[in-house]
């Protein structure tokens, strides 16, 4: 099997301003991934992006 998730140069704007600013990513089957970042870096709001919601 060969399920990936991953993300190309993705952006995504609140009222105008860029909160998540070209983030480029691919997680394999199988992986486990750490994604550290200050507060208000945009670590949920991209996860929120992968899921959908």
């Amino acid at each position: 099997m060969c399920a990936r998730v991953g993300y190309n140069g993705v952006w995504k704007f609140f009222d105008g301003n860029p909160v998540v600013k070209g983030v480029s990513f691919i997680v394999g089957s199988g992986e486990i991934v750490c994604l550290l970042g200050p507060n208000g870096s945009g670590k949920s709001t991209l996860f929120r992006m992968a899921l959908g919601l």
